[in-house]
């Protein structure tokens, strides 16, 4: 091969492998602890959103959390969020309600969702309310035993809301409603898209309401 040649070669060769994602997809919905995402993922509670400030956004309520929260605002919900679904970007995508949809290879979902301040109005209104006594819209996931379980409403349709319990101390457990380690929010959010066959979500709106017990309700609604 000529000097022309392989110097073109090592030019085209890392945008062909920098591409879109790519390799063997491994199906790993289980409720354990997955391989495929570093461990600094986990959100902390000093996190800020990744530059994508929301304090002072909403025209609801102020979020508060619970005194055994893993996060102090909203952004560090949001982070973590985008963060898995950063993390997991090379897993195949999900649709329709955890474990009972289907799995696939068609990304029409965005990796990062932007903030909405209105869907965060709606999004704080529904977590006053669970925390206030109202019972959560949607779908009770049955979770696998011991998890905190999630609420689903809207699944593949144009407004999107998933909600769910962060228990007091036990963020990053396999008990976890929110967290990565739970397959049932893995497929609800952090893989979740319909691959065409439900509307493009792009934005996202978070509240959290402190339930007391040092529990705290979050609702994360697409739109």
């Amino acid at each position: 091969m000529g000097r022309v040649s392989v110097v073109w070669l090592g030019l085209v060769l890392p945008l062909l492998l920098g591409g879109c994602p790519g390799g063997v997809l491994v199906d790993d919905d289980d409720a354990s602890a997955d391989d495929d995402v570093g461990d600094d993922d986990a959100g902390g509670g000093d996190d800020t959103g990744g530059g994508d400030d929301t304090s002072g956004d909403d025209d609801g309520g102020d979020a508060s959390f619970g005194s055994g929260s893993n996060f102090e605002s909203v952004d560090g919900m949001f982070a973590y969020l985008n963060e898995q679904r950063a993390g997991y970007w090379s897993h195949e995508r999900w649709r329709g309600l955890p474990f009972y949809g289907s799995s696939h290879t068609t990304y029409t979902w965005p990796e990062a969702f932007q903030w909405d301040a209105g869907l965060a109005a709606d999004a704080q209104a529904e977590a006053d309310a669970v925390a206030g006594g109202a019972s959560p819209s949607g779908y009770e996931t049955d979770g696998n035993p011991g998890t905190e379980h999630l609420w689903i409403d809207g699944v593949d349709t144009a407004r999107y809301m998933v909600s769910g319990r962060e228990a007091a101390d036990i963020w990053g457990s396999q008990e976890s409603a929110l967290g990565r380690e739970n397959g049932f929010m893995r497929m609800a959010v952090y893989y979740h898209d319909p691959g065409g066959e439900g509307p493009v979500l792009e934005r996202v709106g978070i509240g959290a309401a402190d339930e007391g017990a040092g529990h705290t309700w979050w609702v994360l609604l697409f739109e």
